[in-house]
């Protein structure tokens, strides 16, 4: 019995190092959806430059309802709440350059995956960028 409180703390500290090493499973998932919506919100972006002499929208609202059909799409499974449109960034093209643009999730919806605020970003030039 004597040697309880320090079995307790043995596993308590061991299940700590545990959850901590493996990470949440449920916050990866959310970064990783979150990822896939910004993914899509590119293509539809893409689909709106085709259709508007390669420009992009002023302003990612925009897009619905006739690009983007399911406003599911528009939510960050781990803010639960539409943190796209605040993240969308059109910058004009000059001199005859194409638009380009900068399409994240604004806040720290994703610090419990060590993700800095304002990501993950998703670009016109196609890339993923998770800091």
């Amino acid at each position: 019995m004597r040697h309880l409180p320090r079995i307790l703390t043995a596993f308590c500290l061991s299940l700590l190092l545990l959850t901590t090493a493996c990470g949440d499973p449920d916050n990866e998932e959310n970064l990783s959806a979150c990822a896939g919506n910004l993914r899509q919100l590119s293509s539809v972006l893409d689909m709106w430059a085709m259709d508007h002499q390669g420009q992009y929208p002023e302003r990612l609202e925009e897009l619905v309802p006739h690009y983007v059909k399911d406003e599911k799409l528009l939510i960050c499974p781990s803010a639960g709440v539409n943190t796209y449109f605040a993240g969308y960034k059109r910058i004009p093209g000059v001199g005859g350059s194409p638009d380009t643009y900068v399409l994240s999730c604004h806040g720290a919806n994703h610090r419990n995956q060590d993700v800095p605020p304002d990501f993950p970003q998703f670009g016109s030039d196609g890339a993923l960028k998770m800091q």
